[in-house]
């Protein structure tokens, strides 16, 4: 009897409603931990996939601008996950693996952005020559014309148009005469020869790890 006027009593309901909301929020953090675990994981992912490929196209780069090619340049770093994530990784990594990981980006971002630059300016360049080739065309056509009306020989006025034309193609149509400014190409070359690997480090190895690879 005792027993069944406990049951019923406002301190065992009590009781009763402070373990659920106990369950219910340690349930809640549970939840909330293997989510942040998730994110670190899927973002450890990324950012292991992002410096990859950066090393890869750094290479490449590297390549094209030893052998003087500085035409469609690859993309470095389209995203950079770190600057979002960074947070995560506070306690997986010491203070130099941390330095190593944030020049890392930070090379890769003045290096994304120059290699735009210098794409970006190709275009430009590659448009306005045709502009200035279209042009010239035109005024030499407007020549043989002249010199035709003029009383010189069809054929002659024909071989000078025809060599004139021949002239311009070759000028505007061929890369060996494109011009890249000096400076975005010294700032590239600048920012590869201070570039470090990140993947054959030890934070390498530790972002492998976090990442389940």
């Amino acid at each position: 009897m005792d027993f069944l006027h406990l049951i019923d009593s406002p301190l065992f309901a009590g009781v009763l409603a402070g373990a659920s909301t106990l369950g219910t929020g340690w349930f809640a953090i549970r939840v909330f931990k293997l989510q942040k675990l998730d994110e670190k994981v899927n973002a450890a992912v990324s950012i292991l996939f992002e410096i990859r490929n950066a090393e890869e196209k750094l290479e490449i780069l590297r390549e094209q601008l030893n052998s003087e090619n500085s035409i469609d340049l690859p993309s470095v770093l389209p995203v950079n996950s770190w600057i979002k994530y960074s947070h995560l990784f506070a306690k997986d990594f010491d203070g130099d693996e941390l330095k190593l990981m944030n020049n890392f980006y930070n090379s890769c971002s003045s290096v994304e952005d120059l290699v735009n630059r210098q794409n970006n300016f190709i275009w430009v360049a590659t448009e306005q020559r045709a502009k200035t080739a279209q042009k010239l065309l035109g005024d030499i056509h407007i020549e043989f014309q002249r010199d035709v009306s003029g009383g010189m020989n069809t054929t002659d006025a024909k071989t000078k148009f025809d060599n004139e034309r021949a002239g311009i193609t070759q000028f505007y149509g061929d890369e060996g005469y494109f011009y890249a400014p000096k400076k975005t190409i010294e700032g590239l070359k600048f920012e590869i020869t201070k570039f470090q690997k990140v993947t054959t480090t030890t934070c390498g190895a530790k972002l492998k790890k976090l990442a389940a690879f």
